[in-house]
């Protein structure tokens, strides 16, 4: 395994880890000041909005991830992989725990401070 194999891994856990915790400090420092964001529902947004209204929306409770493809592509890495189970309800009392499936496709860039996400995009898949 590369190194730049091993980073993306490791960045992508980070990720993860931020996601189910609802730790916004460590996704402000993952994703890219300039990156771009697409929803499973097609809603495209920047950082901040994209943060707010994932953590001001839903709790995610668990992710469970297929084995990642990892292409690099210098300055920058793409990453593919599905979601299998993306769990998670709304911040709304009483709200029912909904499953997502979805295929994600990032873009990784190395800056100075380390591996940042500048695009992101989600599909949601029927099956």
């Amino acid at each position: 395994m590369s190194d730049i194999d091993s980073e993306i891994r490791a960045a992508e856990e980070t990720w993860t880890l931020a996601m189910t915790t609802s730790d916004e400090a460590a996704l402000q420092d993952l994703i890219d000041d300039g990156a771009l964001l697409t929803h499973g529902s097609g809603n495209m947004e920047p950082k901040a909005p994209f943060i707010a209204n994932l953590f001001g929306r839903v709790q995610i409770e668990s992710i469970t991830r297929d084995e990642i493809t990892i292409r690099p592509l210098a300055p920058t890495v793409v990453v593919a992989f599905c979601y299998q189970a993306l769990d998670l309800r709304s911040r709304t009392p009483d709200a029912p725990l909904r499953t997502l499936r979805t295929a994600v496709t990032k873009v990784w860039i190395k800056r100075e401070q380390g591996w940042r996400m500048a695009n992101y995009q989600a599909t949601r898949r029927a099956d």
